[in-house]
């Protein structure tokens, strides 16, 4: 899947991951064409978070079983660490809050906080239509071990766009021997055309790609320099 392209990664309002509320539509151009969000055939709200790349948050999830999941009696899960600061970059982690509580229920007329529980389940209790992908986001995304809403962990990790042409995220983090055989019960709720592939390795990960972009940041510098220092030269032969 193509998360680079650059379509996709600006379908976004950086201000909005960070708690900030917008009443209209032109502020948030940015999201294009994924804005508001229908409310039968008169109404239109606008989204939080609005935009086409948090809308497309990746929900695919993983249990670990150390034993096959099949027999009985079913074997307990591996503690797979989820949370924040296990698995997410201490840098990024400010730019993602959730509004408060009490500017979700004061704009919730007006605004579509999408990500909240308490506004699906209000939905619910209204009869209201509801997206399923939408219903079942606190139970894909792990609300319980990974935080709520745009203070997700896997949320704030899909919201960092790739430097390569293909997505690598860290999903968590287990602390514990793996003995072969292990088995992996993977809830496919993502669907893409592309292949998907679990990646079992040691959690250097994010140094690598921490490593990755330092380069790119040091080349970019040394190439800046290198063109002043020519225009520089240019300017000098040409004025003589």
């Amino acid at each position: 899947m193509q998360q680079n392209h650059y379509k996709f990664v600006s379908g976004m309002k950086k201000e909005q991951l960070n708690g900030n509320i917008f009443l209209k539509k032109e502020e948030l151009e940015e999201c294009y064409p994924l804005i508001t969000f229908s409310e039968g055939k008169k109404k239109k709200k606008l989204l939080h978070p609005c935009g086409i790349f948090p809308w497309n948050v990746f929900t695919d999830s993983y249990i670990f079983y150390d034993k096959e999941p099949d027999e009985v009696p079913f074997p307990t899960p591996l503690p797979l660490k989820q949370n924040v600061e296990e698995i997410t970059i201490k840098y990024y982690r400010q730019f993602y809050k959730n509004p408060s509580p009490q500017n979700v229920q004061l704009y919730k007329d007006h605004i579509y906080f999408w990500m909240e529980p308490d506004i699906q389940y209000e939905r619910l209790q209204e009869n209201k239509e509801t997206n399923e992908k939408l219903l079942v986001l606190p139970q894909t995304l792990k609300y319980n071990q990974a935080g709520k809403a745009i203070e997700n962990s896997h949320f704030i990790n899909w919201m960092i766009p790739s430097a390569l042409n293909y997505i690598k995220r860290l999903y968590g983090k287990l602390y514990i021997p793996l003995k072969f055989p292990f088995y992996i019960y993977i809830e496919n709720n993502f669907k893409i055309n592309d292949t998907k592939i679990i990646v079992i390795s040691t959690s250097q990960y994010y140094m690598r790609t921490f490593l990755i972009g330092f380069i790119f940041i040091i080349i970019s510098i040394i190439a800046l320099i290198l063109c002043i220092f020519y225009l520089i030269r240019m300017n000098k032969y040409e004025n003589k």
